[in-house]
């Protein structure tokens, strides 16, 4: 009689790009978007409308599948309450105040880019607790289209933490490079980009305070100084949209899919983790 040898790591399955994000990449700080990240993640938005102002908890199975639309009603408008933080850390992000919710739901229709759900933004704001640890070691992926912009150096997010000392900024400049401001010390890239109208991939990393930033699977590294400069914080926690100080002129207009925040460094799943959000979202070949 022959014995066969197994090979216990044979059958071991390989994450898949297509499979649940922080399934196959888990320990993010806190995960926000219109599709499931996780296992055992039910709701992902919760949804005002305005002709009732009536809230309602949608899973990412129902802002698809018209469900979401259907109960917003024809010719109304459905806006953000709160958007889900996926991470399991309960680090919501959300607008008490009805003039900062943005839009899923325009006059009845769902808001999309490049034919998935997204978050229609206008001078809103949505916040919630600060995600990081610190800005030595942390990695942030979002999908994001900016269509506007009011300020000159318009920030996409800022995270902040007085008593831990954290004070991140992310955004763009006057010469369309990506900047990353930690404290009063800020870096852009090298390589000007096209910065309005177009839905883009974008990651921003520090690896030991080393920072690195991708647009679209394309790294660019942070190595010069420029503007911004001077305090321009809003107050602890995370701030997406209006994530400057918290009034009109500090606005944007776009749209958003996606926001991912590791407190860690990422650096070596950083393709992975790009090629699985791509996967989904179709940006770049």
């Amino acid at each position: 009689m022959s014995i066969i040898y197994i090979n216990p790591f044979q059958f071991a399955a390989a994450p898949s790009p297509g499979g649940f994000l922080l399934d196959d990449y888990p320990n993010a700080a806190a995960a926000y978007s219109l599709r499931q990240l996780r296992t055992g993640v039910t709701n992902v938005v919760s949804v005002r409308r305005d002709n009732d102002d009536t809230e309602q908890d949608f899973t990412a199975t129902q802002v698809s599948d018209g469900t979401l639309v259907a109960w917003v009603g024809a010719g109304n408008n459905g806006f953000v309450q709160t958007w889900y933080d996926q991470s399991g850390n309960s680090n919501d992000v959300s607008a008490a105040l009805q003039n900062n919710q943005p839009r899923i739901v325009e006059s009845g229709v769902l808001v999309t880019e490049n034919s998935n759900p997204a978050i229609s933004y206008s001078n809103d704001l949505l916040s919630g607790n600060c995600p990081l640890v610190s800005t030595s070691n942390y990695a942030i992926a979002t999908v994001y289209r900016i269509d506007t912009q009011v300020d000159i150096n318009p920030r996409y997010f800022a995270i902040n933490a007085a008593g831990s000392g954290i004070s991140l900024q992310l955004g763009h400049n006057t010469s369309d490079k990506y900047f990353n401001r930690v404290d009063s010390s800020t870096t852009i890239t090298t390589d000007p980009y096209s910065t309005l109208g177009s839905t883009n991939l974008l990651w921003w990393g520090a690896s030991a305070g080393v920072l690195a930033f991708s647009r679209n699977g394309q790294l660019d590294a942070f190595n010069t100084s420029g503007v911004p400069t001077g305090d321009s914080t809003i107050g602890d926690g995370l701030f997406i949209f209006k994530g400057f100080r918290e009034n009109s002129f500090y606005s944007n207009t776009g749209k958003i899919q996606e926001l991912i925040v590791y407190p860690s460094d990422q650096s070596s799943n950083r393709v992975a983790i790009e090629a699985n959000i791509n996967a989904h979202y179709n940006i770049y070949p």
